[in-house]
């Protein structure tokens, strides 16, 4: 069979649906309303409703109408086939999912991969019983859940769809977790690595910044927890190894960002006494494709899977085994049409444009400084974040279509900057006790982003302490440079352990402490480090 998907002809193209159901066939949960409302067309012969634990891939017949919503592309026929895989779901439930066949009318060993993968990732959030008239929501907890959201975490943008639309679609996601008394599940792609670029950032290892944007999740998390009783989890999925070989970082860059934020949040989950809650957690590429871990067989089974390659545009940029096998898999498996996207960039789509200049901005002002590309003219420079920028937006909507396919029930969150319209909206990690600046000392003018694309992560700056400000600020590298050789500051790149104060903590004579010596002291058993820049104005007035 052809290993090599047409465009559109990827699992996520070819997605109907994710159910659960009793042994008896009754529906508890589906995501494709039509099939859900059309569940008695289903077919319901015995075999299609084996308990075996055997994951016996079969195709069936189904009527149109019963698979015709949203996610479909086609036109619907008289009937239409389906390729369903089943598994065991505790002892009371057998989740399934259906896709349409290849374009050859069959399937594959990576269709049976992927179906096995999305099954076990989607079962999160799925309810143990069907819906009856004795589940009721509390009009009240659900608005209050959604206010503690509003004014706490989500992001405000011009032309901001909230109060239209979002709030609406956001309190219905609330009410699927709240009527069965489940945890609340949010997913949040995040946390990929430092930038590469040094005069954004102060190393290549978590900081303050990071620090600071976990503690808000956490929170967030526990102000839930005063409210409802069961709870929530914000599962960061990090997108590290989708990028970094576009951006310019070696993997290993992206192995070692992750340990150190693993380490910080348990860290913080300590400090904030989660005692086993799991009120954030994180997950990578490798851990959602499960390419690694105690699942030895699927793990060395999907090397032998026939997958495509796909593209490097920066040269030398270290690549290991693992992550590649990832990005191939999450590229043949979820990617979007590649034609689609580029004519939608030719008729100037508005959207997709302004997220392909913005990629192009962004590549092109950190390619100057990366290691790997700094040696090229400006000329072919840009060219380069050309081709980069279109390869990323490509592998951002291929991760978005992974996470809509494997965390189906999950409440959708996000760094960039959406209207709230649903189903994704935008957050703000660093709180309002932090602000954004280009300036130093800050000269009070609101900066919306660091970068072009993002609402301010700390990924791409550094936290900046003010002498005799209240706030902390978010700022690039480069502006506190500025700010040293027009002697408007005096600076002092300060480490400190986790969980101390930062009154305590020790003032490195240097300007900045090597990634060596952070992960040296998290090594060596002390908290994670949680660096960042002590900044003191040189006109500031000192009375004895």
């Amino acid at each position: 069979m052809d290993s090599n998907p047409a465009n559109g002809s990827s699992i996520y193209d070819r997605f109907i649906a994710f159910y659960a159901r009793r042994h008896d066939g009754a529906l508890v949960h589906c995501t494709n309303q039509a099939l859900r409302a059309n569940w008695a067309a289903f077919p319901t012969m015995e075999e299609n409703f084996s308990t075996t634990s055997q994951h016996k891939v079969r195709t069936v017949s189904l009527v149109s109408t019963a698979c015709s919503g949203t996610i479909m592309r086609e036109e619907p026929s008289a009937s239409v086939n389906g390729i369903l895989l089943e598994q065991e779901h505790g002892e009371d439930l057998i989740s399934g999912i259906i896709i349409k066949p290849n374009a050859s009318g069959s399937f594959d060993d990576l269709d049976v991969h992927l179906m096995n993968l999305i099954l076990r990732s989607a079962r999160a959030g799925t309810p143990m019983q069907e819906m009856t008239a004795r589940f009721q929501t509390d009009d009240n907890l659900v608005d209050e859940i959604a206010d503690l959201f509003n004014e706490t975490l989500r992001n405000v943008t011009p032309g901001d769809q909230w109060a239209v639309t979002g709030r609406e679609y956001f309190t219905q996601r609330l009410k699927h977790f709240i009527r069965h008394s489940m945890r609340l599940q949010f997913a949040l792609p995040a946390f990929p690595c430092k930038s590469s670029n040094p005069n954004k950032v102060g190393g290549n290892l978590p900081d303050l910044g990071e620090m600071i944007a976990l503690t808000t999740l956490h929170k967030f998390v526990m102000d839930i927890e005063h409210l409802y009783a069961p709870g929530a989890t914000v599962l960061i999925v990090s997108d590290g190894h989708v990028f970094s070989d576009c951006i310019g970082v070696d993997d290993s860059m992206v192995d070692r960002y992750s340990k150190h934020l693993c380490e910080m949040n348990d860290a913080l989950s300590r400090t904030f006494h989660d005692d086993g809650r799991r009120r954030v957690c994180l997950r990578s590429l490798t851990d959602m494709l499960q390419t690694q871990g105690d699942d030895i067989q699927s793990a060395a089974s999907v090397r032998h899977l026939s997958l495509g390659p796909i593209s490097h545009h920066i040269e030398r940029v270290q690549i290991n085994d693992d992550a590649e096998l990832c990005r191939r898999l999450l590229m043949q498996g979820f990617k979007a049409d590649a034609h689609q996207l580029q004519n939608r960039i030719q008729i100037q789509d508005p959207a997709m444009l302004r997220l392909y200049r913005g990629f192009s901005r962004f590549m092109l002002e950190d390619l100057e400084n990366n290691i790997y590309t700094k040696h090229l003219s400006k000329t072919q420079r840009r060219k380069l974040s050309s081709k980069v920028a279109l390869e990323m937006i490509e592998r951002n909507q291929a991760y978005s279509n992974l996470v809509e396919v494997m965390l189906p029930n999950h409440i959708r969150l996000s760094i960039h900057a959406h209207d709230n319209a649903g189903p994704k909206f935008g957050i703000n990690l660093m709180g309002p006790e932090v602000r954004a600046t280009d300036s130093l000392p800050p000269n009070g003018r609101k900066q919306e982003s660091c970068d072009l694309l993002h609402v301010p992560t700390p990924w791409h700056g550094c936290i900046v302490e003010v002498a005799g400000d209240d706030h902390l600020y978010l700022a690039k590298v480069e502006h506190v440079r500025a700010a040293l050789r027009e002697k408007k500051i005096l600076a002092a790149w300060v480490v400190t352990s986790l969980g101390r104060t930062r009154a305590a903590a020790t003032r490195c004579t240097t300007r900045h402490a090597s990634d060596r010596s952070l992960e040296a002291s998290s090594d060596s058993g002390m908290l994670p480090c949680a660096a960042y820049f002590s900044v003191i104005p040189t006109d500031m007035q000192y009375h004895v």
